[in-house]
């Protein structure tokens, strides 16, 4: 499967949209190359980077996605999930609430790589 975003290039700085202190939504995001016989997908998007003893934070967790959507528009991990497709779950993230939680590594840390992925 190939997970891609009209809003930024891979490994690229994120624009500041998806940022926790600023607009913070989530990227729209397209996918292809989908394997035959998938029954739903997840989404997920993770910091390996932050400081918490080894294991990141987690930013985004969605699952239960249809197997014939291909896509997800700007904003679709907004705590309330009016933009999810219907039957969609988006768990905690690690800040405590649903949906998407934007980037924000604390002052002074190195940039840090936030890894969407599709499941």
């Amino acid at each position: 499967m190939q997970l891609t975003s009209p809003e930024f290039e891979n490994g690229a700085v994120l624009p500041i949209s998806f940022q926790a202190d600023h607009e913070n939504q989530s990227p729209e995001l397209h996918w292809s190359d989908v394997p035959e016989g998938t029954k739903s997908f997840a989404i997920a998007m993770h910091d390996p980077d932050a400081p918490t003893g080894g294991a990141g934070w987690w930013h985004w967790f969605a699952y239960n996605l249809p197997a014939s959507l291909r896509s997800l528009p700007k904003n679709a991990g907004n705590p309330d999930g009016s933009l999810m497709p219907k039957d969609a779950v988006q768990l905690f993230h690690d800040g405590g609430s649903r949906g998407y939680y934007g980037c924000l590594p604390p002052v002074g840390d190195p940039a840090h790589r936030y890894i969407l992925g599709l499941y």
